[in-house]
């Protein structure tokens, strides 16, 4: 409510304060490197739940962004009827003839004032399409980066189950080499074992022989008998070696293939690390900028409607003054129209006695004169009549 009595329209707009320098935007920006590199390591433990954490994070911005541009909106819309109405009071606001030059100097620094309220809501609108841009731009560069680090995450978890493949793999040919070492060293003592058991038992052997010359014939078949069980071992235990080593080094060379993937797969992991930093990096940073741009926006409202208030009391200011002259006039007019009455009663008086004396000095004979005072009397009336329509417009035009 304004000093006259009437309510005044209070509006928020954003002002022309430009926003803050680049060199604070960097600072924020490469503020949050080190925030977002100390909680890297739990972001990749997290797995999941940090996915989940971070599209909240960026709905919440999204939200902050529609509200942000709704505000930007109904400020508009609220400035719009701002000037319609200074635009009506302009129109209705005339001053009598004669007032007006008390009050120009005045009225001339109020149409300043708008004119430059005027040109820097223009800036504003301006700086407020640029931010809406610059937002839309910022907003792309996060889906881009988030829809990159879902990819990452993804090719993350693939590449840990392939990991987890391998090592299983790993252990089983582990397993299986150490499985047939075993094996093949029990096959070589239960040979040997065979072996030393058959040449026992034919050493031991006790058989009758009648002829003493056919001894040295049976030593001869047992030595060639060892000898063939001998070639026999040998070459069962050279093939028995042969495939282990052959089996042996199958199972090095796929050990080795897997410790390949397997560094390949933790490089790939630590760029996918580093690509995860940085996206947290740049969503901190769209973070900031959000913030500051929001900071902006308050501080532009409050030094707008600072404005608008002070506008608005001195048109207050002006109306209550316009009011005041408006009531004083009236009141002049009304004691002038009270003299005029009394006046106009007395010439009724004096137009009587005129017409009294007429009468005496055409008895008396003396016509000449009187035409002249006739002539006089009808100018003088002609005069009032005039006068008299002028002061009637001038009281409509001052209570209208």
């Amino acid at each position: 409510m304004n000093r006259s009595g009437r309510s005044g329209v209070r509006v928020q707009s954003p002002s022309a304060t430009r926003y803050r320098s680049h060199s604070t935007e960097s600072q924020v920006y490469y503020g949050s490197w080190g925030r977002a590199g100390g909680c890297m390591s739990r972001a990749i433990e997290a797995g999941p739940e940090v996915r989940t954490n971070e599209k909240e994070e960026m709905q919440q911005l999204n939200s902050f962004l529609a509200g942000y541009i709704d505000k930007v909106r109904s400020l508009e819309q609220r400035n719009s009827q701002l000037r319609e109405e200074l635009a009506g009071l302009r129109a209705s606001f005339k001053v009598p003839q004669g007032m007006g030059d008390e009050y120009q100097q005045q009225f001339k620094e109020l149409r300043e004032l708008i004119e430059r309220l005027t040109h820097e809501k223009g800036v504003a609108e301006i700086e407020k399409g640029n931010t809406e841009e610059e937002i839309d731009s910022w907003r792309l560069k996060c889906q881009e980066q988030r829809d990159l680090k879902d990819e990452a995450e993804r090719i993350l978890r693939e590449f840990r189950k392939d990991v987890d493949d391998a090592t299983l793999q790993k252990g089983d040919l582990e397993r299986s080499i150490e499985q047939l070492v075993a094996e093949m060293e029990f096959l070589r003592k239960m040979h040997e074992e065979e072996v030393a058991d058959l040449v026992r038992q034919i050493e031991e052997s006790n058989v009758s022989v009648e002829l003493d010359s056919i001894r040295p014939d049976l030593g001869a078949a047992l030595r060639s008998v060892r000898v063939q069980m001998e070639e026999v071992s040998a070459k069962n235990l050279r093939e028995a070696e042969a495939w282990y080593k052959t089996k042996f080094n199958s199972l090095r060379q796929h050990a080795t293939k897997y410790d390949d993937q397997i560094q390949g797969t933790k490089e790939e992991i630590s760029i996918l690390q580093q690509q995860i930093v940085d996206l947290e990096s740049e969503i901190g940073a769209l973070r900031s900028a959000i913030q500051c741009l929001e900071g902006q926006l308050e501080d532009m409202e409050a030094s707008h409607l600072e404005k608008v208030a002070s506008l608005q009391d001195v048109i207050a200011q002006m109306e209550f003054q316009l009011q005041e002259t408006k009531a004083e006039m009236a009141r002049y007019l009304r004691e002038y129209q009270d003299l005029l009455n009394v006046k106009l009663t007395l010439d009724a008086e004096i137009a009587t006695y005129r017409k009294l004396l007429e009468a005496e000095e055409q008895r008396l004979g003396l016509s000449n004169e009187n035409s002249a005072v006739a002539s006089s009397v009808t100018k003088e009336k002609k005069t009032e009549s005039s006068t008299r329509k002028v002061e009637t417009h001038m009281v409509r035009k001052v209570t209208a």
